[in-house]
């Protein structure tokens, strides 16, 4: 989603009031609220960051939520720990994505973790699913550059994890995504590979989120998904003896 120049201006204007707050607020002496500070902070750079094409407020975010994570400690703070985890792979994910190294994503992969291991399926499903789906995309585009199938296998269990929260009925939009997501994972693999059998797999998880798009009129990403049902099937015919 693009910010609108007001959202923007409300952004800034954020980041600015949190640095104020900062000045004021320590950590020797409320380091709670301190490091609360550093995670809201960091929440405003980062979308400030995913709306610029620069590094600069994304090194800014990631620079936040670690000071945060010297308060909010396992130990200490369990769920401020998960979720301050989870913010720092998602802004170390988005710079990833402006580079063509690994070890950002390296760094995303390993803070998603971090956070997997206190959201569980059981008592935080949709976290858990969400966190298992960004897991996923991080360890598919690692996958990817490095040429690694053992990330890509990885991906497509993260996806097939997620997808088990992410129901026909209840959530299927979210389903369709995932779908979406598994089958190019699906397609990297049979590409490391030379395997049909993932290209098969592939195929059907796009026809899977594509009946589940136009259900819900998604026109967008009905498109999105016909080309590379398109794709994976021409692939799949070039194979074919």
């Amino acid at each position: 989603m693009v910010a609108t120049p007001n959202e923007k201006g409300s952004l800034q204007e954020a980041v600015a009031t949190c640095r104020a707050a900062l000045t004021d607020c320590t950590r020797e002496h409320a380091p709670f609220h301190w490091a609360a500070l550093q995670n809201e902070l960091g929440n405003a750079l980062q979308i400030l960051g995913a709306e610029h094409s620069g590094t600069v407020h994304l090194d800014e975010a990631i620079a936040s939520y670690r000071q945060a994570l010297t308060v909010f400690t396992r130990e200490d703070a369990l769920l401020d720990w998960a979720m301050t985890q989870n913010n720092l792979a998602s802004a170390l994910q988005t710079l990833a994505g402006r580079e063509t190294g690994t070890a950002r994503l390296g760094h995303a992969i390993a803070a998603y973790r971090e956070t997997l291991s206190v959201y569980t399926r059981q008592d935080d499903p949709l976290d858990w699913a969400m966190t298992q789906t960004n897991l996923a995309t991080a360890l598919q585009v690692f996958g990817v550059r490095q040429g690694d199938a053992i990330h890509l296998e990885e991906a497509v269990a993260g996806y097939r994890a997620a997808l088990t929260v992410y129901t026909r009925d209840r959530r299927p939009l979210e389903r369709a995504m995932a779908l979406n997501n598994l089958g190019n994972a699906l397609q990297a693999l049979a590409a490391h590979r030379g395997a049909t059998a993932h290209l098969q797999e592939a195929v059907g998880a796009y026809q899977a989120a594509l009946e589940l798009f136009v259900g819900e009129g998604a026109e967008d990403d009905v498109q999105v998904v016909s080309d590379h049902l398109d794709q994976a099937e021409q692939l799949l015919r070039e194979k074919s003896p």
